[in-house]
């Protein structure tokens, strides 16, 4: 469940006498008082009428109160009147304006070199804020929430967001595409204007904002210009090159400059009652246009109006709350008092506007729809953002950096320092252009996204047959490998079915495990390793082979509900001397177990019923020793690998080339060895202590086939505890359904909710998704409504919406298989932070020969390793210089030829 908290909204809205507004009662019997005195005046017109006399200050005061009234009751409190006064000055024709006539446009300098000063003697400095991955949106928030619990009165802050056209010539050599779609990026701010201008203040903001780079008086002039000309190159002077006019029209503004409009809208009004993170999901509607979004904040300092909270404060404690009219007024004077006892609360004024360039019809529907959408929310959580037609030069003024200059009606108060982070914009934590290991991906609007595959957090791919979902998974495994031959700490593990990741035995993956069924001799091959074999090199052997070997018994010796403890120590006993006397196979571990029984039993308090027990324990062992059932499988006469092939394993491949599910037991031991090596692995490298700390990265592939053979304990662990320590969990599945913890898994009690699987998801890429919203809500993180139904314009819906329209997505962008610019695959994504959006997946040719499975790509990429003596990385780039399509079928020797010959620029090629 998302964090939810109660808004300031009941204290912007005008105070309340008995349902009355207090500000029309008072207009009201003022005009009663003018209305008394003309009433003689009136009354004499009429004929000295007596009756006249009486009601007309009553006619005042009524007409007064409902004109009041009627000012009061916009779509927000001040609509009415902020309208008459904005005709009233565009009426007077002031529709152009020099910048350099403007004094708020101008700054002057002197002393510190990275600060202005503006007409009224405030510096002026800024910090651009630099958050990488490592570095948390919580740290952010508690960065924000401490400078503006100790703003100081006459001090303000201003926290800027600038969308606009990327410039990174070395990001559009690895990835051509993102250029031609003239991606976006993001940059933010944060502003300071102090009245002090003291070191010593300075140096302690500067103290504060750590995650932020201090701004040049360049950069700061630089930004000022861009405000008003973003089509244009920056002047490079120390301040801002205003020779420029401005003309205005009811909605825009347009410069001189260049052919594009900007336009403005403002928030209005706080969301109704309760705001979330889900409130920076309004301003999508925006994002494919360049953008600034400014939020500043001021101290409340005026007497009276704190004389005016304290007496709201007096009548909220005396508040009837049995009456549902007052629960929201309760609730919100809880809140306040929350806030206090955490030392969240303050009295800040702010003022969030939003200022958009761009051709006339997008500006148009973007910021329309930004309206609507917040028009049609959820009644509790809706806000409300207004177009400016009256004060677009006030607003245009106020986002420069440092500007005091705010249209007054738009102007909010807000109560807490945690409800001002909820309305600031956050930094985009992604596009961290520095991380050369996050791999590059596109919004549907084109703007940059670096996503931090590497991150321990739990993610799920979820879509039916020919999604592309095992490919998508392959691009961050992929990735994964090419960090840690990069120099990064890097390792994991893929469980496979079919042959998805088949790519992963051509030298990428150090160890490969396989339970491959013959279809030739009607029965599966042996495992080319003993199964205790996988253990043996490592230190905590003992501890993970035992974990196999009881489950492929039939026994949990960590089950509190069963007396098990002293049945797993047996094991581990007979694992020691096994592992001592460098035995490798499990007849030979059966034997020393069975002697170690006899010393077991003889001292045994329930000496029959261990007897009973370990008589089944002992025949489900032998099926998989030599003569029994498996055993052919699980003890190979002649096994490939010893332990001396994986004592530095570092990436582990594991499938079964078929989906048949002939033998339970037999795939459940070998999913069973699997995942116990996989966590001993995982141990080895654990962030902390004295492992070799790695990212490790879980895959399950199919998961929705595999979960039958494995505990859904296992999964939840993974996703629940294993992100603390570097790893994370890469679940690829064909229906969210399939994350629900069967009802026998829940009578078991080690689950105790049937989602819990599904709550410890914090990434989730999606191709299709159910049609039931009981699922899908809590991937969205969002309730429904009292029917079951999606909330109009909520998370939910515009998932669905997502997923309904990935097919008509994939071909809104041409594929051409035969040009080397990267091609694109769309995807749905969401996360725990509330990031909702379709993206592409930029896949280049290189990346279609790294990954193919198709027997004729496959056989080419082998023949090209074997005999270049390249990496596997410069192998596939040099045969993307194919310029025909991949073959997926087995071609002649010349087709082959033909491709090598181009890869490696040779006039002639011959391959034995």
């Amino acid at each position: 469940m998302e964090h939810m908290r109660v808004t300031s909204w009941e204290f912007n809205q005008p105070n309340k006498f008995f349902f009355m507004n207090e500000k029309s009662i008072l207009v009201g019997f003022i005009s009663l008082l003018i209305g008394m005195s003309f009433s003689d005046s009136i009354s004499n017109f009429f004929f000295s009428d007596s009756t006249i006399r009486v009601i007309t200050p009553f006619i005042f005061g009524f007409v007064g109160y409902k004109m009041m009234e009627y000012f009061l009751n916009g779509k927000y409190p001040s609509q009415r009147i902020e309208s008459i006064k904005g005709t009233i000055i565009r009426y007077k024709g002031i529709n152009k304006i020099w910048l350099n006539d403007e004094k708020l446009a101008n700054y002057k300098f002197s002393g510190d070199i990275n600060s202005f000063f503006d007409i009224e003697g405030n510096e002026i400095f800024g910090f651009e804020i630099t958050l990488s991955h490592d570095n948390s949106l919580k740290t952010f928030q508690n960065i924000v929430e401490t400078i503006l619990k100790d703003l100081k009165p006459l001090d303000q802050i201003q926290f800027i967001r600038v969308s606009k056209d990327l410039n990174k010539e070395s990001l559009f050599e690895k990835n051509p595409i993102l250029k031609e779609k003239k991606v976006k990026q993001q940059n933010f701010y944060i502003f300071f204007s102090i009245s002090d201008t003291t070191l010593k203040l300075k140096e302690s903001i500067s103290n504060k904002v750590i995650l932020g780079r201090r701004l040049t008086r360049s950069e700061i002039s630089n930004l000022a210009e861009y405000i008003f000309a973003p089509r244009r190159k920056p002047s490079g002077k120390d301040l801002p090159f205003y020779l420029m006019s401005m003309f205005f029209n009811d909605k825009y503004l347009e410069t001189s400059s260049d052919n594009f409009v900007t336009a403005s809208s403002s928030l209005a009004a706080l969301p109704k009652h309760y705001v979330t993170e889900q409130f920076k999901n309004f301003l999508d509607p925006i994002k494919q246009l360049d953008s600034i979004i400014s939020v500043k904040f001021t101290k409340n300092m005026n007497v009276m109006q704190s004389f005016k909270d304290t007496l709201n404060i007096f009548k909220f404690e005396n508040l009837d709350f049995r009456k549902k009219s007052n629960q929201k007024k309760l609730e919100a004077y809880e809140q306040q008092k929350i806030d206090a006892s955490e030392g969240k609360q303050t009295k800040l004024f702010m003022h969030f506007s939003i200022v958009v360039t761009g051709n006339n019809n997008d500006v148009e529907n973007g910021l329309l729809e930004l309206e609507n959408n917040a028009d049609e929310s959820e009644v509790n959580f809706r806000p409300v953002f207004a177009r400016e037609t009256h004060f677009l030069k006030e607003v245009l003024l106020s986002i420069l950096p440092g500007s005091r200059k705010n249209n007054r009606f738009k102007e909010l108060k807000v109560n807490s320092t945690e409800e001002a982070f909820l309305y600031i914009p956050s930094p985009t934590l992604a596009n961290d252009l520095t991380d050369d290991r996050a791999f590059p991906m596109r919004t549907i609007d084109n703007a940059l996204w670096l996503f931090p595959y590497y991150k321990p957090k739990t993610t799920l791919i979820c879509g039916l047959p020919g999604f592309g979902k095992s490919l998508l998974a392959s691009l961050f495994f992929y990735a994964n490998i090419k960090s840690y031959q990069n120099g990064y700490p890097a390792a994991g593990f893929v469980l496979d079915l079919g042959d998805s990741f088949l790519f992963l035995e051509d030298q990428l993956a150090d160890f490969i495990l396989q339970l491959n069924y013959d279809n030739s001799v009607g029965k599966y091959k042996p495992l080319e390793i003993h199964p205790l074999e996988l253990f043996k090199p490592f230190g905590d052997r003992i501890k993970y082979a035992q974990r196999f070997l009881c489950n492929i018994m039939g026994f949990d010796p960590s089950d509190k509900t069963q007396s098990f403890a002293t049945d797993g120590e047996v094991v581990s006993k007979s694992l020691e001397e096994f592992y001592q006397n460098n035995l490798s196979n499990l007849t030979d571990f059966k034997k020393i177990l069975v002697e170690k029984l006899e010393v077991f039993f003889a001292n045994s308090v329930q000496k029959q019923i261990k007897m009973s027990n370990w008589e089944e324990f002992i025949a489900r062992l032998n099926v998989f020793c030599k003569g029994g059932l498996n055993g052919e499988v699980f003890e190979p006469e002649h096994p490939k690998y010893n332990a001396d092939d994986i004592k530095n394993v570092r990436f582990f491949y594991a499938s079964k080339n078929t989906q048949t599910k002939d033998d339970v037991s037999l795939i459940s031991a070998f999913a069973s060895l699997v995942i116990s090596f996989a966590d001993l692995m995982e141990e080895k490298f654990k962030s902390g202590g004295e492992n070799d700390a790695s990212n490790f990265f879980y895959c399950v592939d199919e998961m929705q086939w595999w979960s039958e053979y494995m505990p859904h304990t296992w999964f939840r662990e993974r996703a629940n505890q294993n992100r603390k320590f570097g790893a994370s969990l890469w679940l690829i599945t064909q229906n969210l359904e399939n994350l629900i913890v069967p009802r026998a898994e829940l009578e078991k009690k080690t689950i105790s909710s049937p989602y819990a699987l599904l709550e410890a998801v914090q990434r989730f890429f999606f191709y299709t998704l159910p049609q039931n919203n009981e699922v899908v809500k809590i991937l969205a993180k969002e309730s429904l409504n009292e029917k079951g139904i999606a909330l109009k314009g909520g998370r939910v819906e515009k998932m669905h919406q997502i997923a309904n329209r990935i097919s008509e997505i994939k071909n809104i962008i041409s594929i051409k298989r035969d040009s080397p610019i990267k091609l694109d695959r769309i995807v749905g994504y969401c996360d725990e932070e509330l990031n909702l959006m379709p993206v592409c997946v930029d896949i280049d040719k290189e990346q279609l020969w790294a990954f193919t499975t198709h027997d004729g790509a496959r056989s080419i990429r082998k023949k090209a390793l074997k005999y270049c003596r390249l990496t596997y990385t410069e192998t596939c780039k040099l045969l993307a210089k194919w310029p025909g399509q991949i073959p997926e079928n087995q071609v002649s020797k010349q087709y082959e030829n033909d491709i090598l010959k181009t890869a490696f620029d040779l006039k002639e090629i011959s391959l034995q």
